[in-house]
Parts: C-alpha cells; structure tokens; sequence
C-alpha cells in the first residue's frame, strides 16, 4: 500500500469516527485484499500473559448465573488493541480455566463502536449501559466476524463492553435487558 493511499484511509478513518464522536477500537483503515494484516500475537502491545484475568456474570431471569472468564481491558491501549491478533489456541491455553474474551470497562457510558480489523475469531459482543457500579444493563448484542471491517456501533452510550466467543452468548442464553456483572473498579481514564 502506498503512503498517500494509508495516509487517505486513516484520514477517512479519523473524519468518521470524529465525526460520529464515537469510540472505537480496532479501527485501522481499510487494506487491500492482497495485504493481510500479520497474523501473530507477538504484534500485540498488551500481551495477553500481562492482563488480569476475571470473571463476568450474565443474569438471566429464572436461570443460574453465566460466567464468562475474560481478560479485562482498563486502559485506552489494551481496549484499543482489544482482542486484535489472538487466536482460538491462544484463548484456550490459560494453565486454569480459559478466558472466552475479553471485557471493557470505561470511566462513564459512551458510544463505542468495534470492527474485526485485526481480529482473528468471530466474536459475539454485548454492550451494557452502566447502572450502577460494576453493573449494566445489556442493550445491544451483536456478531463481529473475523477481518470484519464494518463497525458494530452501540445503539446508545454505554459503560461495558463483553467479547467472547462466537457462540458463547447464545449458549448461556443472555438477552437484551438482562443484567451484567463485571466485578472491577472503573478507570479514571
């Protein structure tokens, strides 16, 4: 790719997500098809061995509690990279019970929107209004297919976002509405 054509993209990139006034992670322009993005974890500014692992709870009414174990992102670095570069192997090689994904955490409820730019697995994705702390409210959920460049933008603000696998979600039964318990402090930034 030509520098004028990667400086065209990030411009057209940056104009629509200023104008959008949204938050995004894993926006990276657009390549071409014959340019794939590397394909390796070591890309990674936030590995995966250097995050805290957690576990998130869906409520479900008249149902058990699903747990999902997850990495958490706190800072703009780690949810700007989000799960960019991991693989299936890599989220199920944890030594005890293998993280599924990866949740968000933001200071305050914001418009978010995620693409699969540099994401490896299809993912299901569940933004939660904040209404209370380390709790929300699931408003929107959505797919984001591997090398997805689309954005799955949130339909209102919203304070947390959960990743995991495609499939995950639909297993465990989570609505729109249902709760969302992330035991974590908010960031500040």
């Amino acid at each position: 790719m030509t520098l004028s054509k990667t400086l065209f993209n990030f411009g057209r990139c940056a104009a629509a997500v200023l104008a959008a006034g949204l938050s995004v992670a894993g926006c990276g322009g657009n390549y071409d098809e014959d340019e794939k993005p590397a394909i390796n974890s070591s890309s990674r500014s936030n590995p995966l061995s250097s995050m805290i692992r957690i576990t998130v709870f869906a409520r479900v009414p008249s149902t058990p509690d699903t747990s999902f174990q997850v990495y958490r992102a706190l800072t703009p670095s780690q949810r700007d990279e989000a799960l960019s570069f991991v693989t299936n192997d890599e989220l199920l090689a944890a030594p005890t019970a293998p993280p599924r994904g990866m949740v968000f955490v933001y200071p305050d409820n914001r418009t978010l929107a995620f693409s699969g730019r540099n994401t490896l697995i299809d993912l299901d994705v569940v933004y939660a209004v904040g209404v209370g702390e380390g709790v929300g409210r699931i408003v929107d959920i959505t797919t984001i297919g591997a090398f997805q460049r689309n954005l799955a933008i949130s339909s209102v603000p919203v304070k947390y976002v959960l990743m995991v696998k495609r499939g995950d979600l639909a297993r465990s039964g989570a609505r729109v509405g249902d709760l969302l318990y992330v035991p974590i402090n908010t960031p500040t930034e």
